[in-house]
């Protein structure tokens, strides 16, 4: 996997595991080309797996926190960030114990569970709940095209994109969510 824009453009990162399915370099040039100047923002990589959007992120200069469940596959990210001198946190634990322990702001969270992950309406509730958000906070799913999620006003789409069979959905609090 190679990083496609940033200070890290062209930078060739392993892959952590061969379970692990890493965003296609298509998406993620559509992605940061959708999120535009991302500079000092804060970045966090959910369900972080190969740690490839994380790193596009950061290269891209936001400040970006990757959470991966794996402790093999997040030292696998650790050692690659290190060889190379970058600067990011690592939590290796699952995703729910972080969103409901860590007291951060984050300007942009991405989500990239497994596929066959069923608990994705529940993930984004949890989100939405969290300490982690504010009103301009952007949440981007990565999911499955034929999948849909019922939220019930919890979060307002504000874009759908569709990649093979991949979809990135972006979400923000709703108007009257918001205090």
């Amino acid at each position: 996997m190679r990083i496609s824009g940033g200070t890290l453009k062209g930078l060739i990162i392993p892959r952590t595991s061969k379970h692990v399915r890493p965003t296609m370099e298509k998406m993620r040039l559509s992605l940061f080309s959708i999120l535009g100047n991302i500079t000092n923002l804060h970045f966090l990589d959910l369900f972080s797996g190969s740690g490839i959007v994380g790193l596009e992120a950061y290269s891209r200069g936001a400040v970006a926190t990757l959470v991966e469940r794996d402790k093999t596959t997040a030292q696998r990210i650790q050692k690659s960030i290190h060889t190379h001198h970058i600067s990011l946190r690592i939590y290796s634990m699952p995703v729910e114990v972080f969103l409901r322990k860590k007291q951060a702001l984050f300007d942009i969270i991405y989500c990239d569970p497994p596929f066959a992950y069923r608990y994705k309406a529940d993930l984004l509730r949890k989100i939405a709940c969290s300490s982690l958000i504010t009103s301009k906070t952007l949440i981007i799913l990565h999911h499955p095209k034929n999948e849909h999620l019922l939220l019930k006003g919890l979060l307002e789409t504000k874009d759908i994109r569709h990649y093979g069979q991949s979809s990135l959905h972006f979400f923000t609090l709703p108007v009257e969510k918001v205090i």
